[in-house]
Formats: C-alpha cells, structure tokens, sequence
C-alpha cells in the first residue's frame, strides 16, 4: 500500500510539473513570481522543462515491467511522420525569416509535449483539479479588478486584469483562461452530480462569460458559445441521464440568457462586442477584409495553397506565407491552424498532421465505445480540446501549437489493452 501510494504522490508530482510546462509562457500570474525571483523566464522554463524530463525518464527506468502498448505509442510514432517531413520541408526551402522558432515548435517541442499527453492520461482526474485551480486563479484577478473599478465595460481599448509588466496587450490570453475557466464550471454542472455545488459553478460559469467582454478578446467568446450551443448534440448519445442533463443545460442556457438580456445595455457597450461590430466594418486591402485581417488572412492561405500543384500537394514551405502577402515578421501567420498547414505544408503535411489525431478518435471509439468518452474526466477533456481547436480556427497557429497538441493527444485512452465494444468499455471504465 505504502508503494502504491508513493508512486501515486509521484505521478502527481509529475503531473504538476507537466501543466506548468505547457501553459507557463501563457499563464500571466507567473509573471509576478518571475518578477519577485527574478530570474530569467526562459531560464526557469527550461530547468521545469528538463526537470520533467528527467524525473519521467527514471521512472520510466526504474519499472521492472513496462506496459506501454502499440495503441499508446503509435500516436507519437505517427505524429513523427509529421515531424520528419516539416523539418525535411525546412531544410530544403529557404529560411524566409530568419526564424527557427516554428520548427522549432513543431519538430522539436511538440513530440515531447505528445510524450507529456501520454503521460498524463492516467492523471486526468488530477489534472482536471490542477487546471481548475490554475484558472480560477484568473477568475479571482477578474473579480478583484472589477470590485476596485479597475476595468470598465464601456472601455474603447482591450483591458488587463493583471498589473505587471508584460501584461498589457494580453487581452487574448485571459479571455482563453477565463472562457476555459467557464468551460470547466459548464462540464460541472451538467456533467456531475451533486446538485449543491452547481450553483456556485453557476455563478463562476456567469462571472468568467461575462467576464470576458471586458476584455476583448474574441476567439474564446466564439469557441464557448458553440461548445455551449452543440454539447447537446456532442453528448446526445452517450450513457447519461438524459432528462436530467437536459432540465439542467435548458435551465443553465435559459438563465445565461435571461442574464445577458438584462445586462445588455452595458455588454453591447463592451470592448469584445465593439471589436466584433468592428468586423462589419470593410476596407480595401488588396481585397476586400476587416479591420482584424481575418478575411484578408484566410483568403490569401487559401490563394498560396492553390496557387500551383507543388503548393497544393507539399505546401509553399514554413514561414513563406507572411513573405507572400507582402509581410516579413511572424505574426501574419494565417490565424487559421488548417489554412496554415494547407498553405505551407500542403496536402502531404496536413494530412500526415491529422493522421495521429483520427487514429486517437478512433481509439477512443473502440476503447471506450465513443469518441466524447464515457466519464466525467474523458468529456471534459473532449471539451477542452474542442475548445482550443476552435480558437485555433481563428487565431491559433503552429508556431506555439503545444497546448493544443498536449490537450489533443492527451485524449489518448489510459486503459488501451484490448479494443472494447462499446458496451464492455462503459463496464470496464465506469465499474472500477
């Protein structure tokens, strides 16, 4: 017993160390901490990042049997294929600018951080507990910044609740934690049972929603409200109780909305809602766009793909789109995480990116009788990865696609031993 509980506390341990390294260069408030220690951000990263290595590594020596099985590697075996041919694609073309940071990323960084999702998906639970905490950590910021004053729903500018350096423009990022944060509080109240805490998750389901039209930023809004809107239909068919799932959405979705239409002389005012408003509002560049170059990004991403049967079938090569439309810097990437891999990678690389992540949703039909899953932990991790795929379909990219990797592969089922009907897997995964 004395065993089984140690490797348990080191598998926390662990899991800990995994959820700072794939959301540290994101989370804002360990800003203040690096400020305090004042130590270099990308220095401690790195002693977190190969820390965690390590301690997986003797783990993963020290085991007198290994249990790894074709169905748990093969994700990152095929994800490889992937790896190989960006980085052969890389050697091959010109470095248009100057910049190995998306190779990087994508060769380098992501198989570790799929090796972490693997890792993890024993620990969901746990993680699930880690990342509530994390974000409401967010939540509590919200809260206090807007009790002090400090933000203003008709503000004309993207706000901060964090006040640090380096924090300034990081309207996108908090508007992801907090609209995560909701999420989380969503999956609670329609997913578990015990009914005497749902109305507090309520309240900080409201509190974060609302709260990210301070802000401004918009992808997180978008990726909420279609959760929100479609997880009836996500979860239509899975082992539930269905009549008190949906006496508890109806409810949540009637009162959100009763919410909203009371608060809407002021959300209307807000900056989220100014900036997508904004969207309506058409200037010529080169063609027709927006303000925030979405149209004018995705429409070149799609011109660059089917320019020519060499982009269509291997992709124009990595960093070449911005030098297309006329930019040299990063930051014009597509904003699309498919036109992306269209563009610059083509048929090949796009489809040998999806291969790993069908293979997953096809596990987790066999193993446990539906792609959502068939417990708390597995929806709300089906969820997550929704979530930030569909940002990703607006302003994500590769070049730090790592969360979205981690919070995709880590849906790889744990008990993979032997494909289960769907049946038996309900058994085999709800029984224990």
């Amino acid at each position: 017993m004395r065993r089984l509980n140690s490797g348990s506390h080191i598998n926390k341990i662990i899991s800990l160390l995994i959820i700072i390294c794939v959301i540290y260069f994101s989370y804002l408030p360990f800003l203040y901490i690096i400020h305090f220690l004042q130590i270099d951000k990308k220095l401690l990263w790195a002693g977190i990042f190969l820390s965690t290595l390590f301690v997986i590594t003797i783990k993963f020596l020290i085991k007198k049997t290994h249990s790894l099985k074709l169905q748990v590697v093969l994700p990152f075996v095929l994800y490889l294929f992937f790896a190989i041919y960006a980085f052969s694609s890389f050697a091959l073309t010109p470095n248009y600018l100057n910049d190995i940071f998306n190779i990087r990323t994508v060769a380098f960084l992501n198989p570790i951080f799929i090796l972490f999702a693997l890792h993890s998906r024993k620990n969901k639970v746990f993680i699930i507990k880690l990342l509530f905490l994390f974000l409401f950590i967010y939540f509590i910021f919200f809260v206090y910044r807007f009790y002090r004053g400090e933000l203003s729903i008709s503000s004309d500018l993207s706000q901060t609740i964090f006040n640090i350096c380096g924090a300034e423009s990081a309207y996108q990022n908090i508007n992801l934690y907090l609209g995560l944060f909701a999420l989380f509080n969503m999956t609670f109240i329609l997913l578990y049972q015990y009914n005497f805490l749902k109305i507090l998750s309520y309240l900080m389901f409201l509190g974060s929603f609302i709260g990210t039209f301070f802000i401004g930023g918009r992808a997180s809004v978008i990726s909420l409200t279609l959760i929100l809107l479609i997880v009836p239909f996500v979860l239509l068919r899975q082992k539930i109780n269905k009549k008190h799932f949906f006496f508890t959405y109806f409810f949540l979705l009637l009162l959100t909305i009763v919410f909203l239409l009371l608060l809407e002389p002021y959300i209307s005012e807000s900056i989220t809602i100014k900036r997508f408003m904004a969207l309506s509002v058409i200037q010529v560049k080169d063609i027709y766009t927006d303000p925030s170059n979405r149209l004018f990004l995705f429409t070149k991403a799609l011109e660059l793909f089917s320019l020519n049967l060499k982009n269509i079938v291997f992709g124009a090569g990595i960093n070449f789109f911005p030098v297309y439309i006329g930019e040299y810097h990063t930051g014009m990437y597509p904003h699309n995480i498919i036109l992306e891999l269209l563009a610059e990678y083509g048929l090949i690389g796009t489809a040998l990116f999806f291969m790993p992540i069908f293979y997953i949703l096809k596990l987790r039909k066999d193993v446990l009788g539906s792609i959502v899953g068939n417990s708390f932990e597995e929806r709300t991790f089906f969820l997550v990865a929704l979530y930030f795929w569909i940002i990703h379909m607006f302003t994500g990219g590769l070049r730090s696609s790592w969360m979205l990797i981690f919070f995709t592969y880590i849906l790889t089922p744990y008990k993979e031993e032997n494909p289960l009907v769907p049946s038996q897997a309900v058994c085999k995964f709800t029984c224990n």
